[in-house]
């Protein structure tokens, strides 16, 4: 009996012995996890960039598939933002045991003069043991590369027993003729503004790392189409604004989903009409705003025939006929049709967006010279009461805001040559630009005088112009795109822009001054328009761009839409800014 108590006490113990050695085991073998935090840049701004480099480096190095995880960099710079100081010890520490990490490396960057300090520490979060300091130093930035391999090598060493080449080794040679940084290659040296990449010391960095990843930059899919016109808004009233896009045969409603537009529902264009302009207004006083579309309608009206009418006869004319449509869920119902003027919407002083009207001139012209203010009554569009505007503003082409607070409204106008004028009540003019603005391929036809000479009135819509005030400053400012013009080298009735920015301008006292500037987009801008298709409270500046092919075919060419945050302030501020305009 006593035996075999004696055996199954063995047993026993031999099991619990087996299962802790097991455990042991299983644990030594199990992956350590460690969480590399973004190191504290003591540097100037202009290598913020090596703080993602040296992330990056260090990650390459260290971790080893089924040995060594390292913290997805998305998870970090989460984590990261609700640390203070990210060189402090239980600051980085407590950040990686939310991770869950085993061990979190953490450390600063300091350049003084041409020499670059790494001071780092990696230190145990989930077991106990002491932190290991890693002081490095590079003499020069083309040396970071070689001191970042001695860290990396270092860790791997002193932490995961791996058998790295020696801390005092580094992986790339000394330098040679072939391979000495570009410092060295060029006589007296890099040239001021000159900056090495991370990447390899053979590199002069030209844009700086995670410039290409801006933050409140967002850009759409590409369209096979020229879209000459948009608009954001809440047309159907449910709370989320929508992009209503033209180009010349289909109205388009987007909605906005992650990075791309979603298609809600269009209408497309018949044989014998174009789609010129958009824009959104409350026309029937219901609280939600009308889709207004400009249409022109090409009808040949032969009058005798003959040489006659093609030398002399407005006989072609392409005449406005446009339409009124409401968005009811994701249907398009048309409110008024057939509606025999250009439509567009202006923002007035204390009154808001005000829906306008303009009917073609008489005798062929383009424009009447009476600008009307409309309304939805019955089914039908029509003319309520002119509105007072200087005599060379029409339909699309100006603004209006008290520019120079003077309690008197001013108009920023955009003239048949694109040049950007300011005019006050009377029509004076008070300033004029020498560059070009607002400048679209975006064209009406009027009077004929002879199709043999292609002597035909042409008139190009200017892409909008914004009123806007985006720093809460309490100056007003005009934003509108810009681009060279190259029209002068092409036969009469072409346009042609390859690039363009959009600009902020304000008044002060002397003229227009520049606040700021996107930076130059390669194809046309032919729309600017301000909201929020993301629904995040924050306001965008939004532009629809026909790209650089082929923009001398609109029926043929292809766009994109992009858009800027205006981080003016805290959430909801979106919504506030709209009620002012």
């Amino acid at each position: 009996m006593k035996y075999k108590k004696s055996v199954l006490c063995f047993l026993a113990f031999s099991l619990v012995s087996f299962w802790i050695t097991a455990y042991c085991q299983a644990s030594q073998d199990a992956p350590k996890t460690v969480a590399i935090m973004p190191f504290k840049m003591n540097t100037p701004d202009s290598m913020r960039y090596l703080q993602d480099g040296v992330w990056d480096m260090l990650r390459t190095r260290i971790e080893d598939p089924g040995s060594v995880h390292v913290v997805d960099k998305a998870a970090i710079d989460k984590t990261a933002q609700s640390i203070g100081d990210l060189a402090d010890s239980g600051a980085a520490r407590g950040a990686a045991e939310r991770l869950g990490a085993d061990y979190v490396l953490f450390g600063s960057i300091t350049s003084v003069g041409q020499a670059v300090s790494i001071d780092a520490t990696i230190s145990p979060v989930t077991s106990p043991g002491a932190p290991i300091r890693l002081p490095f130093q590079a003499d020069t930035l083309d040396q970071l590369i070689p001191t970042i391999n001695r860290l990396a090598q270092t860790v791997n060493r002193k932490v995961f027993n791996k058998a790295n080449p020696s801390a005092d080794e580094t992986i790339t040679p000394p330098p040679t003729a072939e391979n000495m940084n570009p410092e060295l290659l060029i006589p007296g040296g890099m040239k001021p503004g000159m900056e090495i990449s991370y990447l390899n010391p053979n590199f002069i960095q030209v844009t700086p790392e995670g410039a290409m990843r801006q933050a409140g930059l967002w850009r759409s899919q590409t369209f096979k189409e020229a879209l000459v016109s948009i608009a954001a808004g809440d047309p159907n009233g449910d709370g989320r604004q929508e992009l209503i896009a033209v180009s010349p045969k289909r109205l388009a409603v987007y909605r906005r989903y992650a990075q791309g537009l979603r298609l809600l529902t269009d209408v497309k264009a018949n044989k014998l009409e174009e789609f010129k302009w958009v824009a959104l207004a409350d026309v029937d006083g219901d609280g939600k705003v009308e889709i207004l579309l400009t249409s022109v309608y090409r009808q040949i009206n032969p009058t005798g025939g003959g040489s006659e009418s093609i030398t002399s006869g407005a006989q072609y004319n392409p005449r406005p006929r446009s339409y009124v449509f409401k968005l009811q869920g994701k249907k398009l119902t048309v409110a008024a049709s057939d509606v025999r003027m250009y439509l567009n919407a202006v923002t007035f002083p204390n009154r808001g967006s005000v829906a306008l009207g303009q009917k073609p001139g008489p005798m062929g012209d383009l424009f009447d010279s009476t600008l009307y203010e409309v309304r939805l009554r019955g089914g039908q569009l029509i003319p309520a009461a002119p509105v007072s505007v200087p005599s060379p503003c029409n339909v699309y082409n100006f603004a209006v805001a008290d520019l120079n607070n003077d309690k008197a409204p001013e108009y920023a106008v955009i003239s048949p040559d694109n040049r950007l004028m300011i005019l006050d009540g009377s029509g004076n003019r008070l300033w004029r630009s020498r560059l070009h603005f607002a400048a679209t391929t975006n064209v009406l036809e009027g009077k004929i005088r002879d199709l043999r000479y292609n002597d035909i009135e042409r008139y190009f819509i200017p892409s909008p112009i914004l009123i806007m005030d985006a720093n809460r400053d309490g100056i007003h400012e005009i934003v509108v795109n810009r681009s060279p013009d190259y029209s002068r080298f092409l036969p009469q009735g072409f346009k042609y822009y390859e690039a363009g920015e959009i600009v902020s301008l304000s008044w002060d006292q002397l003229g227009l001054i520049e606040n700021w500037k996107t930076r130059e987009v390669s194809g046309m801008v032919s729309c600017i328009r301000t909201g929020d298709l993301n629904g995040d409270g924050t306001p965008e500046l939004i532009a629809s761009l026909v790209l650089g092919k082929d923009l001398l075919k609109l029926w043929e060419a292809r766009s994109t839409v992009f858009s800027y945050d205006l981080n003016v302030g805290k959430k909801g501020s979106a919504e506030t800014t709209r009620k002012r305009q």
